[in-house]
């Protein structure tokens, strides 16, 4: 049994929605079985999406992107306000 992997892309094409991003990946995916479907970073805001659309057995989401409440998974990472939050804390990481 092989395996294939499919990374659709968009480019830089900012008009591009999530459902975009899952509509490509379902037509790419086809009617293929046994389907694993990965999430990284940005990808982890497609990959539910396309789960729900196609009979995946397995759904990763490695490292996904997590906006703080009131960002848009598009706003480009984390906003001048969050990060202040974020260096507040005594635990923070530099970001």
């Amino acid at each position: 049994m092989g395996t294939t992997c499919w990374l659709p892309t968009f480019g830089d094409d900012e008009s591009k929605t999530l459902a975009d991003y899952a509509d490509a990946v379902v037509e790419a995916v086809g009617d293929k079985q046994n389907l694993v479907v990965v999430g990284h970073s940005f990808g982890a805001f497609t990959a539910p999406l396309v789960a729900d659309r196609l009979p995946v057995d397995v759904l990763v989401l490695l490292a996904g992107m997590i906006p703080s409440p009131g960002e848009s998974p598009t706003s480009g990472g984390p906003t001048p306000a969050a990060r202040a939050r974020w260096r507040s804390r005594p635990s923070a990481m530099a970001v």
